[in-house]
């Protein structure tokens, strides 16, 4: 288990005639299909990375339903972060609201 609270799967296959680890990851991340991979020690990197910062985003939800800080102060913690850590953002916030008002 890692920091995160997961495991680090998949892995892809290693194949030097497999993609590269961005189109690997791309493809993993939009599909969830695994395709070989040129270098999967950045495959994997770069996999921790997401799964970490959606553990950190899970966290940030954690406080912000606990008003210990607002959407825009856990954001402005990132330095100009993309759309979707947003969306995941807001997307955690819902499904939280959703699980506490269904009980």
């Amino acid at each position: 288990m890692t920091f995160f609270g997961g495991y680090l799967e998949p892995i892809p296959e290693y194949d030097p005639e497999g993609l590269d680890p961005k189109h690997c990851f791309f493809i993993y991340d939009s599909t969830g299909e695994v395709k070989p991979c040129k270098d999967v020690e950045l495959f994997k990197q770069v996999l921790t990375f997401k799964k970490s910062l959606n553990w950190q985003i899970k966290q940030w939800v954690e406080g912000y339903d606990w008003c210990l800080m607002g959407v825009d102060e856990y954001i402005s913690m990132l330095k100009d972060p993309p759309e979707w850590v947003y969306k995941a953002f807001r997307n955690q916030l819902k499904q939280r609201w959703r699980k506490q008002c269904l009980k």
